[in-house]
């Protein structure tokens, strides 16, 4: 018996131990409950977006030349309408504002030959979560992720999956493909795809505590815009005074801390909005 419980000791000091504390890359008061930043309007977008490597949304160009010999880049609009997921702009469940990625163009699968459209980058101090929610006008999203460890220029990432025709954007319409013309492509941390030239090793997106990390995502949609609009984004490192803090603690733990929107542990005398098991509530 007391080798049981000294054994449930050890799984509960281990469990313990092992609960990461993360952090929102955006700021507590730009994001909604569920650690979401939403680029609904003009403030938050010239805020985060720019096409800087030190913006913590890097636009990026797409990767051929209009007629008027410039290169289509990402662009920031806080009015422009979404599709809901019966394919319908600015319909009931739509979104609005976001960031608006260029098409791709002249991408033939058989022979290989595609100019990447436009694309965000972020330069990030390591990686806990990564989650986009995005629409357009078909039901398919394709978009290629690449990525490098540290901190280096989004054309010097290597390619770690390519969402091609074909192959479709997975993670957009699980569990039925072609369901909808929005939905979250979620953790995209976690994406691992198996080395072709390895076979049993199984390159992927690092995120570890402390691993600074480049991770790129062009366009690869053939003739149609897609819409970026929410980004959830967690990191082990604290990027900012005011950061909502999220706990990998089990979901409703009574023990997890909380803590106010500039991120102070506080006690349960506290009045006001508190952040607790990556949840706002508000004590009075």
């Amino acid at each position: 018996m007391k080798k049981l419980l000294l054994m449930a000791a050890l799984c509960c000091a281990c469990a313990g131990a092992n609960a990461q504390q993360t952090y929102n890359y955006f700021d507590a008061e730009d994001v909604d409950a569920d650690g979401w930043l939403w680029l609904d309007s003009s403030a938050k977008l010239n805020k985060y977006c720019n096409y800087t490597q030190t913006a913590k949304i890097q636009l990026t160009e797409a990767g051929y030349e209009d007629v008027d010999f410039t290169y289509p880049a990402a662009t920031k609009n806080a009015t422009i309408k979404g599709y809901n997921a019966e394919g319908v702009k600015g319909g009931e469940g739509s979104k609005t504002g976001g960031i608006v990625l260029p098409m791709a163009k002249d991408f033939h699968y058989i022979m290989n030959n595609k100019s990447f459209g436009g694309g965000v980058a972020f330069h990030l101090p390591d990686l806990a979560e990564l989650s986009l929610y995005i629409s357009l006008d078909q039901k398919e999203a394709f978009m290629a992720v690449y990525d490098a460890a540290g901190d280096v220029r989004y054309q010097d990432t290597n390619c770690l999956v390519n969402y091609m025709h074909g192959e479709g954007l997975a993670s957009l319409h699980n569990p039925v493909p072609g369901i909808s013309y929005c939905g979250t492509w979620s953790n995209l941390q976690n994406i691992s795809l198996e080395d072709p030239y390895t076979p049993g090793q199984f390159n992927e997106i690092p995120h570890a505590p402390g691993k600074a990390v480049t991770v790129y995502l062009p366009s690869l949609t053939d003739g149609h815009e897609i819409i970026i609009h929410g980004i959830k984004l967690l990191t082990y490192t604290n990027t900012v005074d005011n950061s909502a803090v999220d706990e990998i603690y089990g979901a409703d733990d009574e023990n997890a801390p909380a803590y106010n929107l500039i991120g102070v542990p506080v006690d349960d005398n506290y009045k006001g909005i508190v952040i607790k098991n990556g949840k706002k509530e508000i004590r009075r």
